[in-house]
Order: structure tokens, then C-alpha cells, then sequence
């Protein structure tokens, strides 16, 4: 039973365990458990114990109004110490697992061509099949993303690199500039997938049995295994009460109702983790990490944009202003090639937003972690590109309308 002493029990040392270790908390929302836990699911299927068996433990945790990615981070400095091991004695290893990605997506692209043709003959038998099929396969994308991230990240930081060390390096800018369109084609077919498979068994929408259910659980339903009540049931109370997941290298992966006292004191933990960590939000400059510039300043006016749909409203206002999100994708390629400077706030040297910055020669500073909550539309900033300090001249509230 859930409120047996031996569940409270386990829970309390699941929580003992959690407080003993160094977490890093995440800054972008991770808004759907389905494609997190088939990640989480590939690292610990497809990288292998020469990596020290997976990646790093992580949770996802809702902080605030946002469900933010928790990882383990010492774990995770392991992690890549190994990669920057392999990849300084062999720096073509990274454009092995770029090219294995590669062939990965086009393998995956063919089976989503499938999938939509077998949905258009009706055929709910074949089109789960290939549904399976392509959350294998993107499994093992997953891991060859962790992958590609641990080690160009590791071969970036190296002075000077050799002549194959840049070639891996453009290798990789080219695939992370076109992996988030790889990602949103197959979002789309699962989309229609479950869009076709939930009709006429539950007024649920695709959105939410992909923003929470886990792939394993997904699967069980798929099978029979899991009934139409209890599916919808579990994604209903987890939208309604929130939950908390578990992927502990001891444990299988769990998700905690957002109910249970054990959740609830994980929740509290890290949120007041994360506003400790962002009390530089009434001080008047942050920082981060310089992707391009290295000497001088640059001034000018913020504007904000939080998400891919804040894109479609905002046409040339972006035009010689700093622009400030949390990460940027291809999708923002427009915009960046007019703006005066680029700041995120997460990501490192081989974040989408530092190669395009190092493409189109605009200063650029990354991994402030809270940026996008720090400044304001109509801010006056002015960005140290030595030390990726960023100064607040001018709130908005306080500058001279024009």
C-alpha cells in the first residue's frame, strides 16, 4: 500500500540519498516525460561502462512553474573526464558519433514516413509496431547526443586544436545546427500517432499523454497492459498535482506522485536551491560565460524571448538589440543575424547559440542561468566581453519615452 511503512521508509532514503549528493538544477523547462524518459532510458541502454555506465543521475522537479532538469554533478564531471580522455587522444572520435546520429535521424526519418503511411491505411497493429521501432531508435540517438554533447564540449576547450580536431569540431557545429529540426519531425509523427491511437478511447490529447507518461508506461498501455482508465487516470493526476522522476543508477526509474510527503519535501529542497542560487536578481549585472568577443564592450537595449512562439510576435523589433533567451535553435537563425549581441541563460561553448555567435561574429555570452529572469524588455545593458559581465545601465521604467 502507498502509505505503508515500509514505502515511507524507502522513501526516506530516497530523499537521505538525494541530500547526500551535489546536484546542478537545470535552467530551460524539460516539459515532456515521455521524450526525457526515453533519453534517460538510451543512456542506460547504449553507453556502454567505459563511460562509467551512463551519464549522470538526474530528476526532473517542478520549480515554480517550471518542470526543471536535475543532474547529478559530480557524476556528471566524471562523465566528462573520460570523454576528454578519448577525445584528446583521438579527437576523429567525435565525428564517429556525429556520423552515428546522423545515420540514426535517417533512419528514423524512413520510419516516420512509414508510420504516417501506415496511419493512412489504418492499420493500428503495423503503426504501433513502427512506433516501437522509432522510440528505439531514438533511444540510442539519445545516448549518441550525450555523447557528442561531453565530447565536442571537452575538444572545444582545447588550446589551439590540430588540423582533425577542427574538422571534428565543424563536424559537430553543422549536426547540433540541424539536430533540433531532426527532433521536431519526429515529434510531429508521434504526435500524429497518438493522435490516431487515442481516438475514440479517451478525451485525452497527445500533448498531455506526451507531457506525462513515461515511455515505458506509454508502452505498456500500447500492449494492453495498462488500461485506458489507468492511463488516463495517471496523466490526469500528474497535470493536476505534478510529479517528481527518478532516474537513480541503483533504482529502476521511478515517478513520484506529486501527492506523496517525500515529493513534496524534494520539491521544497530544490526550489530553495533555486532562488538561492538566483539572488543576483536584485543586484544590477550577472554573468556567464564569453562564446565570442574577447576584448571591449558592447551597449544596447534587451529584448526577451522565452520560447519559439515569442519569435513569430516580435518581426524586425529585435533588430540591434541584445537579444536574451533561454537557448536558442535554428529556428532563431533569422533574428540573430540582426541583433547586436546574443545572451542565453544556459549552455556552453557548443551551445547552439555560441556557434552561430562564432559564425556570424556577434558578441555572445552564455550560461548566465537567469538572464531571461534578470532583465526586461527595454533594459539598457552594457556586456564586459572579457569577463562576460553584464551591466545594468538603465531599467526601462527608467528611461526617457520617446
Amino acid at each position: 500500500m502507498p502509505n505503508s511503512a515500509s514505502h515511507q521508509t524507502e522513501q526516506k532514503s530516497i530523499f537521505d540519498y538525494i541530500r547526500s549528493q551535489k546536484w546542478m538544477l537545470g535552467v530551460r523547462s524539460d516539459s515532456s516525460l515521455f521524450f526525457y524518459t526515453a533519453k534517460t532510458d538510451g543512456y542506460r541502454k547504449h553507453i556502454g561502462p567505459d563511460w562509467s555506465g551512463c551519464f549522470a543521475e538526474s530528476m526532473l522537479v517542478p520549480i515554480d512553474d517550471r518542470t526543471v532538469r536535475v543532474i547529478n554533478l559530480e557524476q556528471a564531471k566524471r562523465f566528462h573526464a573520460v570523454s576528454e580522455g578519448k577525445v584528446t587522444k583521438d579527437p576523429n572520435l567525435l565525428s564517429e558519433h556525429v556520423d552515428r546520429s546522423d545515420r540514426l535521424y535517417e533512419q528514423m526519418t524512413a520510419a516516420g514516413a512509414r508510420l504516417v503511411e501506415t496511419i493512412g491505411r489504418d492499420d493500428r497493429e503495423k503503426a504501433t509496431v513502427i512506433f516501437k521501432e522509432l522510440i528505439d531508435l531514438y533511444r540510442e540517438a539519445g545516448a549518441e547526443f550525450v555523447l557528442i554533447f561531453s565530447l565536442g564540449l571537452k575538444l572545444s576547450e582545447r588550446a589551439d586544436p590540430k588540423p582533425e580536431a577542427r574538422l571534428s569540431l565543424q563536424r559537430h557545429d553543422v549536426w547540433r545546427n540541424s539536430v533540433a529540426f531532426k527532433e521536431e519531425s519526429l515529434g510531429d509523427n508521434l504526435y500524429r500517432f497518438f493522435k490516431y491511437i487515442l481516438r475514440g478511447r479517451t478525451d485525452l490529447k497527445p500533448t498531455e499523454l506526451l507531457g506525462f507518461l513515461t515511455v515505458n508506461e506509454a508502452i505498456s498501455w500500447l500492449e494492453g497492459r495498462m488500461t485506458d482508465r489507468l492511463m488516463t487516470e495517471t496523466v490526469r493526476d500528474r497535470s493536476e498535482h505534478g510529479y517528481v522522476f527518478l532516474d537513480l543508477k541503483e533504482k529502476s526509474e521511478t515517478v513520484l506522485d506529486g501527492n506523496d510527503p517525500t515529493t513534496k519535501e524534494i520539491i521544497t529542497y530544490f526550489t530553495t536551491q533555486a532562488h538561492e542560487s538566483d539572488s543576483q536578481e536584485n543586484k544590477a549585472e550577472l554573468s556567464g560565460q564569453v562564446a565570442y568577443g574577447t576584448s571591449g564592450s558592447v551597449t544596447g537595449e534587451i529584448i526577451v524571448v522565452k520560447s519559439k512562439a515569442d519569435l513569430d510576435r516580435i518581426g524586425n523589433r529585435a533588430d540591434d538589440k541584445i537579444m536574451v533567451a533561454e537557448q536558442t535553435t535554428p529556428h532563431y537563425i533569422p533574428y540573430l543575424g540582426r541583433v547586436r549581441a546574443i545572451v542565453t541563460d544556459e549552455g556552453g561553448l557548443t551551445c547552439h547559440a555560441a556557434i552561430v555567435a562564432r559564425e556570424m561574429k556577434k558578441p555572445c555570452v552564455v550560461g548566465t542561468r537567469i538572464a531571461t529572469r534578470v532583465l526586461r524588455n527595454g533594459d539598457l545593458v552594457e556586456i564586459l566581453l572579457k569577463s562576460g559581465i553584464i551591466r545594468i545601465i538603465e531599467r526601462a521604467e527608467d528611461r526617457p519615452k520617446n
